[in-house]
Formats: C-alpha cells, sequence, structure tokens
C-alpha cells in the first residue's frame, strides 16, 4: 500500500484487520440429561505433604452429569493402571455403572488422532469399557469445558478437602479425607436440583444405570530378571525377592500403589509402589541364606536400614559390640 503512494502506517492496518477478523464470544449450549446416563471424567494436579514429604498427586475425579454426585480419588501418576484403578473403584463406590463416560483428550484415553475430529482410544479404555459396558466419547481439541460438570469438580474438590489440610502420613489417609470431602459434597443440598442432593438424585439413576460387573483386575504384567543385588526395577525403582530368585525371571503384577510377585504360581513378594525414582523397597527376611555366608554385611546393608525398628534395636547394639570387640 505504500508503494501505491497510501499514507498509512503498519499498526493501523494491523488494527483494522483485527477488527474484521474477531470473533464473538462464544454461546454455550445449556443440555438436559438423562438419569444414569452421563458421567464426566477428568485429571487434576495435587501437592500434598506424605510423610514429611512433599510430593505430587494426580486427582482422578468422577461427576455424575445429572446429579453433580461427585468421586475423586488419589493416584501416584497419571497412568493406564492408575486410570483402570480409578474407573473401578468409582464402580464399586457406586456399585454400578453410567451408560457413557466423557473424556477429554488425555494419552492414557485417546491413543492417537484419525483424521481431524476422530479420535482412537487406548487400549486401556477399550478394555474398560468392553469390560463393565459401557460407551465413550471424546470432547473436541481444546474444548475440554465441553465436559463443564467435571472441569468445575476438580477444583471444587481440590479447594475443599485441601484448602485446610495437605499433610497426611500415608497415601490411603489423603484419599480417606478426599472421601469425606466428596461425601459431604454430595450430602449437601442444591438449589439448581430443586434442593436434592447428589446422593438422592444417584439413587434415583439407579435403575437407569448398567449392572455392575466384578472388580476389573485393573493391572500391568511384566516378566523382570532378578539382579545380583535380587531386585528388580519399575519405573527407575528397584524391589527385593527371596535371594533363591538371583537371575531368575519372575512374574510381577504392577498396581498404582502396590507390586505382587509371582514364581511357578506362588506369590513370593509383596511390595507398597514407591512414589520417587531411583528409590530401593529392601525386605531383611529376602537375604536371611546371604546373611548366614556373610554375615558381615548386615550392620551396613540397606535390608537393615529398612528393617522395622524392633528387629534394629535387636541386632544393631549386638553388631556394635562386635565392631568394638575386633
Amino acid at each position: 500500500m505504500i508503494e501505491e503512494n497510501y499514507d498509512i502506517s503498519y499498526p493501523t492496518v494491523s488494527n483494522y484487520i483485527k477488527k474484521i477478523l474477531k470473533n464473538r464470544a462464544e454461546a454455550f449450549i445449556k443440555l438436559e440429561y438423562e438419569l444414569g446416563y452421563i458421567c464426566e471424567f477428568d485429571w487434576g494436579e495435587v501437592k500434598l505433604t506424605i510423610n514429611n514429604v512433599n510430593r505430587k498427586f494426580q486427582m482422578a475425579v468422577f461427576t455424575s452429569a445429572k446429579g453433580n454426585y461427585r468421586y475423586a480419588q488419589l493416584f501416584p501418576k497419571q497412568n493406564s493402571e492408575c486410570f483402570q484403578e480409578s474407573h473401578a473403584l468409582f464402580f464399586e463406590h457406586i456399585g454400578q455403572v453410567y451408560r457413557t463416560i466423557v473424556y477429554d483428550n488425555m494419552k492414557v484415553a485417546v491413543k492417537k488422532f484419525v483424521g481431524p475430529t476422530e479420535k482412537e482410544p487406548t487400549e486401556a479404555l477399550l478394555k474398560m469399557s468392553m469390560y463393565y459396558g459401557f460407551d465413550f466419547r471424546f470432547c473436541n481439541v481444546r474444548s475440554g469445558n465441553e465436559k463443564g460438570h467435571v472441569e468445575r469438580s476438580v477444583e471444587v474438590v481440590r479447594r475443599k478437602a485441601f484448602c485446610k489440610n495437605d499433610s497426611f502420613m500415608s497415601l490411603e489417609e489423603a484419599n480417606d479425607y478426599i472421601m469425606e470431602t466428596c461425601d459431604k459434597l454430595n450430602n449437601k443440598p442444591q438449589k439448581s436440583r430443586t434442593m436434592k442432593t447428589a446422593k438422592e438424585i444417584l439413587n434415583e439413576e439407579r435403575e437407569h444405570m448398567g449392572p455392575y460387573m466384578a472388580k476389573l483386575d485393573t493391572v500391568r504384567i511384566e516378566e523382570p530378571r532378578v539382579d545380583k543385588y535380587s531386585t528388580f526395577s519399575v519405573n527407575t525403582c528397584r524391589y527385593s525377592v527371596t535371594d533363591m530368585y538371583v537371575g531368575k525371571r519372575i512374574f510381577i503384577k504392577i498396581y498404582s500403589n502396590n507390586i505382587v510377585c509371582f514364581s511357578e504360581g506362588k506369590t513370593i513378594a509383596c511390595h507398597e509402589r514407591k512414589l520417587g525414582f531411583y528409590e530401593w523397597s529392601i525386605k531383611l527376611e529376602h537375604y536371611l541364606n546371604t546373611f548366614k555366608r556373610k554375615p558381615g554385611s548386615l550392620a551396613s546393608s540397606t535390608a537393615m536400614l529398612q528393617a522395622d525398628p524392633r528387629i534394629q534395636s535387636i541386632y544393631i547394639p549386638i553388631i556394635t559390640k562386635e565392631k568394638r570387640i575386633l
């Protein structure tokens, strides 16, 4: 335009184009929901102090569209086993299954995009939907607000539960506390729902829901080889088994909060799953045969440091006395 002798500045052109292209405010459609038909799911991050250690957790939140019934649980990660377990716990909690679950485009639910609007679900989501018999649908890209209820529920539950208390001795204690909070919310009369509580509406929905199935075994299975320390690795953390399995492959079931080990169909070890990185879970009883051959290694072993304090009180004075004699 300047080359054609128009006396005009770049900002003037930019402002004019912005005015032409200016988008109108988005309009929202008020929906009416059928009883027992739709429930919405989402994750929300929560920062807590567990046993004096600051950690981040993922809060799985379910909210019924019709009655605003809320259910939430905390998990260490946002992965497939936690995703599946959250659903199994929710369906077990209400004793039935909603007909349709709505998700945004989270990685644990969407495997890949097929075209501009179609999404391919993950194996974890397909497995759950086939087992429990529910349908699912996804929001449009970057449109988590299309769920509506659950986006607000993540904020509400997080604020109501942890604004006054964010320190607990264990993750189990924190989950008990968050369930108490949800129970209070679900028993509160709602003006927008003719003063009915979410729990009362849930009871009305039950005859319209799908039947409950026995709890799905939400587990990841691996067959690691036991190393020279009689441990195996799961997500950078190491867990011990009896020293007779060194060099052998074992069968493990990985749940969101624990790990169960098997060999030849028998349970050989159980561990609470570590929440951090590069941590070790070592049990003293797994090394009894080795300590018989190498008694000198007992004093400074990780197994002794992680042993029950009552056992330490017995052995550490004896070990210290033996060192002094030597």
